[in-house]
């Protein structure tokens, strides 16, 4: 069995690959309902001291002094708003240093208190206008640790449903501009190209991914020589987003890793009896809901047995080596396609999962049977 839970790409160096995948994982994760931050309808002193320590994704802690500056407290307000609204939510903490101790900021922004100026200020520091947001002045413990004449404000952020975000104040500089950011490593960070692709379409187009292929052998025959080898690709594909996918289906694009024309070939048209790829109507698959296709293939692996004077039935380690070598390369390139997308070439290496146990000794059998046939 082959576990994926992330589609495979391209990338062009391993750290790339990696924050590929772990930031997809992120965008995929952060889609479901246990990972959505219900807004507070209060927050106290108390519920300040019990977050964590150290920098997550949900959390923010900024010091007093930002507001200082008021155009740099803007600025970073509004990349925060941004980011936590494109993560799926979050809190930020105003008025918090990183230690976790409370520094406070002013309780009025000239005549109006600061929660309400914040109220005003903040929707329109992004774009679209932000509206999926709740802003408290957190009430003080007794005794409280907040320093006198100060307040502390939090804003809670929820997974809007007009996710991405753009930021569309600079703080006086022009480099955050224009940026989308999301959270990462407890940073809000700018938000890769695919990333915002994900927060587009989960809300209007289903998310189907593949999250398991398991090759399943079906039988073997040919010669010694030249092996003809028929597999079933199991793929179990679930629905990752929050929109049903009624319509779809698992299309083959290209093999990769077969040797040439004397080692291997490949059927993508061949289809056994069976259910069709796509059925209107009783194929649906509900958001975290899952769904199976089949895919038949056949390969010839040609064994150059005669060529190195083995014997007329290689031993079992014999085979298992030499189906090694020519299936362990093989991977599928595929979309999954639905009435809304023609879907992402995604790509399972599928020959990595491979029984070569199983394919060994099922050959030595079925060879052993030929031998003794009239």
């Amino acid at each position: 069995m082959f576990d994926m839970r992330a589609p495979l790409g391209n990338p062009k160096s391993e750290r790339g690959w990696r924050l590929h995948r772990q930031s997809l994982v992120n965008a995929l994760t952060r889609q479901q309902k246990d990972w959505g931050l219900v807004k507070r309808e209060r927050w106290t002193e108390a519920d300040i001291y019990a977050l964590p320590n150290g920098e997550h994704d949900y959390f923010d802690r900024k010091s007093g002094k930002l507001l200082s500056d008021r155009d740099h407290f803007l600025g970073t307000l509004a990349k925060a708003a941004s980011a936590f609204a494109n993560s799926g939510g979050g809190h930020l903490l105003l008025g918090v240093g990183d230690s976790g101790i409370p520094d406070g900021v002013p309780p009025f922004q000239g005549k109006t208190p600061t929660r309400e100026w914040i109220e005003q200020v903040l929707p329109n520091l992004v774009s679209y206008p932000l509206s999926d947001f709740r802003v408290h002045r957190a009430e003080p413990a007794a005794p409280s640790k907040i320093p006198p004449d100060t307040v502390v404000v939090v804003i809670d952020f929820g997974d809007s449903a007009l996710a991405p975000h753009q930021c569309v104040y600079a703080g006086g500089g022009e480099s955050s501009k224009y940026t989308y950011y999301y959270r990462q490593a407890g940073h809000s960070v700018p938000a890769p190209h695919f990333y915002l692709e994900l927060l587009r379409q989960r809300l209007v187009n289903p998310a189907l991914e593949v999250t398991k292929v398991t090759p399943r052998l079906e039988s073997i025959s040919g010669s010694l020589r030249a092996m003809t080898l028929e597999f079933t690709l199991d793929f179990l594909i679930e629905n990752v987003g929050r929109i049903a996918a009624y319509r779809w289906q698992l299309v083959p694009v290209e093999v990769t890793g077969v040797e040439g024309p004397q080692g291997g070939s490949w059927d993508l048209n061949r289809r056994k009896p069976g259910p069709r790829a796509v059925r209107i109507g009783d194929r649906t698959i509900l958001p975290g809901c899952t769904d199976n296709e089949q895919l038949p293939f056949s390969t010839v692996v040609e064994l150059p047995w005669e060529a190195v004077g083995a014997p007329s039935i290689p031993s079992l380690p014999a085979i298992r080596m030499e189906a090694e070598r020519a299936l362990r390369p093989i991977s599928l390139e595929y979309r999954i396609a639905t009435e809304f997308a023609p879907g992402d070439v995604r790509r399972v290496d599928f020959g990595q999962a491979i029984d070569l146990d199983e394919l060994a000794a099922a050959a030595v059998a079925q060879f052993q049977r030929s031998d003794t046939d009239p």
